[in-house]
């Protein structure tokens, strides 16, 4: 079959809808990706229940230069503990024995103030025991903060929420 003018472009587009919706949204495959501004995209895998343990697995890519805080930050101060990467979780029944483990992060100096921040990539290990029966999507929220290495300046906030089976 061969398609040609305004028919293949339609056809080009609808295919190249389908591949995106396929491989970031679609909740069968138990991953999502999601961009939080022009320089950090998330992707985040879930395992297949088993006794009702799953574990979470996001992964944070930083364009180079960038950098978001870690968790913990490990500065005192209120200006950088309120801009510590942070991952909340639920469910639409109890969720029990929930454990974030967040990367060790790597030291930034700057003005004279010492804090953690992650650069490249983080990844975020998420495991909860899920109540009995519960089948409903997991709600896994990421919050973060994005900065310039070495430009003095930061993007908006961002959360994205992303909703695994």
């Amino acid at each position: 079959m061969r398609l040609e003018g305004s028919n293949s472009r339609t056809y080009l587009t609808v295919l190249g809808s389908l591949a995106i919706f396929f491989s970031t949204q679609h909740p069968c495959l138990g991953q999502e990706t999601k961009v939080f501004n022009s320089e950090v995209k998330a992707t985040a895998k879930i395992t297949k229940t088993d006794a009702g343990k799953q574990t979470v697995t996001l992964t944070v890519f930083i364009n180079h230069g960038w950098y978001i805080y870690a968790n913990p930050v490990q500065n005192p101060k209120d200006d950088y503990l309120k801009n510590q990467t942070v991952v909340r979780v639920n469910a639409k029944g109890k969720l029990s024995n929930v454990k974030i483990q967040f990367p060790a992060g790597e030291l930034h100096e700057e003005f004279g103030d010492k804090y953690m921040i992650y650069h490249d990539k983080a990844t975020i290990e998420v495991s909860v025991q899920r109540e009995v029966g519960d089948v409903s999507p997991l709600e896994v929220d990421l919050i973060l903060n994005t900065c310039h290495l070495t430009e003095m300046k930061c993007l908006p906030k961002s959360q994205k929420k992303f909703f695994l089976p």
